[in-house]
C-alpha cells in the first residue's frame, strides 16, 4: 500500500510540475505578444512623427521652360525655300527723293479722286495710281484714270523671288497669296475671297502682323470701284516685299 501511495504522489507531483510549466510558458507567450504589439504600436508613432507626409500624394514637379529644346525644334520644322517672284505692270505719277514732296503730291492726286499709294524702295519714293498684269491694259488704264493733267507712265515693276526660312504652312500660305493676288489683278470680283485667305494666317508669328494690316485695308475698300482695288493690290504686294525680307534674315520690316 505505501509503495502505491508513494508512487501516486511522484506522479501528482510531476503533473503539477508540467502544469506549472504550461501556465509559465503560456505567460510568457503572452508577455512576448504584448510587448511586441507595444513596440509596434511605438515605432509607427515614431515614423509618423519622422516622416508626416508618407502618406501623402507626391508634390507637384514644377514646369521648366525648356526654351533651348523648343528653339530646337522649331528650327527642326523650319524649312528653305524660295519664294517666288511677282510682277506687274504699274501706272507711276512720280518718284522722289524725299518725303515732303511725296506728301505734296498725294494730296494733289487725292484731290483728283486717285487713289495713290507710294512704294518707298532703295531710298526713293515711287508713286503709283493703278496697275495692270499687261502693258496694254495698263496704257488703256492712264486713259480711264481721270488724270490727264498728270504725267502719268506705265512701267514694269517686280518684286525678286527670294530665299526664305520658313515652317511649310508658312510657305503653303505664301503660295497662296500668290494665287490669290495673280487671280485678282485678272478678275476683281476674286476679292471676296481675301478674307479666308488672311484669316488664315493670323496665328503665324511673323505672317500673322502682315495679314491683319492687308485685312484693315481689304475692309477699308469699295471694292466696286477698280482703282480702290488697284491700291489695294499694291498694298498687299509691298507688304509681301517686306515679309519676304522678314523670312530671310530675321528683320522686322512690318510698315502699316
Amino acid at each position: 500500500m505505501f509503495p502505491i501511495l508513494v508512487l501516486f504522489i511522484h506522479e501528482l507531483s510531476i503533473k503539477l510540475k508540467k502544469e506549472q510549466l504550461f501556465t509559465f510558458s503560456r505567460k510568457r507567450i503572452i508577455i512576448a505578444i504584448s510587448l511586441s504589439l507595444m513596440l509596434g504600436v511605438i515605432m509607427g508613432v515614431f515614423m509618423l512623427m519622422m516622416f508626416p507626409n508618407i502618406n501623402s500624394e507626391p508634390p507637384k514637379q514644377i514646369a521648366i521652360n525648356n526654351n533651348d529644346s523648343e528653339k530646337e525644334e522649331n528650327v527642326q520644322d523650319l524649312i528653305n525655300d524660295e519664294a517666288e517672284s511677282i510682277s506687274a505692270y504699274v501706272l507711276q505719277g512720280g518718284m522722289f527723293s524725299n518725303i515732303e514732296n511725296v506728301e505734296k503730291w498725294l494730296n494733289t492726286f487725292k484731290e483728283n479722286k486717285a487713289h495713290p499709294f507710294v512704294w518707298e524702295k532703295d531710298g526713293d519714293y515711287f508713286l503709283f495710281v493703278g496697275l495692270s498684269n499687261n502693258e496694254e491694259q495698263a496704257k488703256s488704264k492712264t486713259k480711264t484714270a481721270g488724270l490727264d493733267s498728270f504725267d502719268i507712265f506705265v512701267k514694269e515693276w517686280k518684286v525678286e523671288s527670294v530665299a526664305i526660312t520658313a515652317l511649310q504652312e508658312e510657305i503653303d500660305w505664301l503660295e497662296s497669296f500668290r494665287e490669290y493676288w495673280d487671280l485678282t489683278i485678272e478678275d476683281y470680283t476674286y476679292l471676296t475671297e481675301w478674307g479666308t485667305l488672311l484669316e488664315t494666317a493670323k496665328e503665324y508669328p511673323i505672317i500673322g502682323p502682315y495679314s491683319a494690316l492687308m485685312n484693315e485695308k481689304l475692309e477699308a475698300i469699295h471694292t466696286e470701284h477698280e482703282f480702290e482695288v488697284d491700291y489695294f493690290l499694291l498694298y498687299v504686294w509691298e507688304q509681301y516685299e517686306r515679309l519676304l525680307n522678314d523670312l530671310k534674315d530675321g528683320n522686322n520690316n512690318l510698315k502699316e
